[in-house]
């Protein structure tokens, strides 16, 4: 080596396996769409569900998904299909590459709304290294003989890869 010169060494050890994440953004696992307002032909409530942080360290990027479903509304002995309820899911904040889902409109006049499994949000194989913040506005779209109440149902969320 000249004078001056200074030798330089690395070593890079083997990429750690990582993991694919996600939490809810919130204090609360509540999503209240308050009372629903009488239109012409159905009732109508809207809200918007807790955002979700996905974070993804894995290695080699792979494709990622994290999917929906939500159990029917349930009032004492009164139950409401799931199906009325859909949804338009939204990036808020997209580190990792994240695409949102299809939207799905509630099934009050046709289709099954969020009573199957839906896409929230994905991330192709090879997405960048980071976290996204995924969410989805809610449409509920009850018909006018459904009984009164306060009802409940679950939004189960499912990660896949």
């Amino acid at each position: 080596m000249a004078a001056g010169d200074q030798a330089l060494a690395v070593t890079v050890p083997e990429q750690r396996a990582g993991e694919l994440v996600w939490s809810l953004e919130g204090t609360s696992g509540l999503v209240n769409l308050g009372v629903a307002e009488e239109l012409e032909d159905r009732y109508r409530a809207t809200g918007e569900i807790v955002p979700v942080r996905v974070q993804d360290t894995r290695a080699g990027d792979p494709e990622w998904s994290i999917t929906a479903q939500v159990s029917d509304f349930v009032a004492g002995g009164e139950t409401l299909s799931s199906k009325y309820l859909g949804w338009t899911p939204e990036v808020l904040e997209n580190g990792g590459d994240a695409v949102a889902g299809p939207a799905v409109p509630s099934g009050f006049e046709e289709g099954d709304g969020l009573s199957v499994a839906r896409t929230l949000a994905e991330a192709e194989t090879g997405h960048a290294r980071g976290s996204s913040l995924v969410g989805a506005d809610l449409d509920l779209q009850l018909p006018l003989d459904a009984p009164q109440g306060t009802y409940t149902a679950t939004l189960t969320l499912t990660a896949l890869s």
